[in-house]
């Protein structure tokens, strides 16, 4: 997992052969496909298509994460994201970005909800009874 992560060309030719036969598989490849998709977005993104879920793939996927680390990740996947010249994964790109903000905001305020209140005036944290 960690040279599919790597984002080298050898290691995505291993993602896209590999048929994990586990849920427990296919989550740590599609986490490795995350970490890849800094490096080589293009070619993950080319990858995940119709192979792997793409909410998930940009969905940052990671078990364990701090607000820094989704904030850092965001940010260089976001960065990664823009460098995508192929026109034809351009539909792609786009449910990426999507997946990608909608997967900030969510763990941002499971992890961190002084977050949501200092980067959103106006939203209130609901209170468990």
């Amino acid at each position: 997992m960690s040279g599919i992560a790597s984002g080298d060309s050898t290691w995505l030719v291993v993602a896209e052969r590999i048929q994990p036969q586990s849920a427990a598989a296919e989550a740590s490849l599609e986490i490795a496909l995350a970490s890849a998709l800094i490096q080589s977005p293009g070619k993950v993104l080319a990858l995940s298509r119709g192979k792997y879920q793409l909410d998930q793939v940009c969905g940052i996927p990671f078990r364990r994460t701090d607000s820094s680390e989704v904030i850092t990740y965001a940010r260089q996947a976001s960065a990664a994201l823009a460098r995508v010249r192929d026109s034809t994964l351009r539909t792609t790109v786009a449910s990426c970005r999507a997946a990608l903000d909608d997967a900030r905001e969510e763990k941002l305020e499971r992890v961190e909800p002084g977050y949501i209140l200092k980067n959103k005036p106006g939203t209130t944290i609901p209170v468990k009874p």
